[in-house]
């Protein structure tokens, strides 16, 4: 009797040794096929809305730098004609070809009894080469009636591109009395797909003599 027992034992030990084995081997073996479907549906559930949050963050960050940078061309555009304005010497300023040239007399100090006047300056908004004033990209560079504002010592011809990317057609030199209304619009791009957009800004500037 007490064999039987025995032989029983170890019998259903060797059953439960063998299923610990089936499941050892089976865990060992790698995932089944309804693990991995679970987990890539736990991957794309959870991150899918990850990757467009940074997605989304990252064309913010690179559409807030382009604008940035747009809007400092036009800042250092627009503070270099105020400055050379104010130097300018009054009554000197004559506007050209519709608003896009203004050229005036500068002053270059003071000898004690008047005023030194230095060579005519010239400030241009010139369109680039390809473009014409009429709305259209006619470069087929994505951007309209695209340009550079150029100053010129109208005595020496000698040329200096102050900036580039600038919109000719809304970029325009009035007189105001003994002042002039400057207005400066540059332009830019985030993606061609969507087109350019500018920023413009405008500002009456006297000259101090």
């Amino acid at each position: 009797m007490i064999t039987w027992i025995r032989r029983d034992q170890n019998r259903l030990d060797r059953h439960v040794l063998s299923d610990t084995e089936r499941q050892v081997e089976r865990s060992s073996g790698g995932f089944t096929l309804l693990e991995v479907a679970i987990y890539c549906a736990v991957l794309i559930t959870v991150g899918a809305p990850l990757v467009s949050v940074v997605l989304t963050s990252s064309r913010a960050t690179v559409e807030n730098d382009t604008v940035a940078r747009v809007e400092e061309r036009n800042r250092v555009a627009l503070f270099r004609i105020e400055k050379e304005i104010r130097r300018g010497l009054s009554g000197t300023f004559v506007i050209g070809n519709g608003g896009s040239s203004l050229t005036f007399t500068p002053t270059v100090g003071f000898d004690g009894t008047s005023i030194i006047t230095g060579t005519n300056i010239q400030f241009t908004f010139r369109l680039d080469s390809g473009e014409t004033l009429n709305g259209a990209d006619d470069d087929s560079d994505g951007a309209i009636d695209e340009g550079e504002l150029v100053r010129t010592d109208v005595a020496t011809g000698t040329e200096l591109i102050i900036s580039g990317a600038i919109d000719v057609a809304n970029s325009v030199f009035a007189l105001n009395g003994s002042g002039v209304d400057v207005t400066v619009a540059t332009t830019g791009s985030v993606d061609r797909r969507y087109g350019t957009f500018d920023v413009s800004r405008s500002l009456t500037v006297y000259p101090r003599n």
